[in-house]
């Protein structure tokens, strides 16, 4: 799970976070 507190970040960068954490999430669980 990922959680996002950036209350006004760049939500550009929040999405790239967010990607790439489900992405090593799906590495790590196959």
């Amino acid at each position: 799970r990922t959680v996002v507190s950036i209350p006004c970040g760049p939500s550009a960068l929040a999405v790239k976070e967010a990607a790439w954490g489900l992405a090593r999430y799906a590495a790590i669980s196959q």
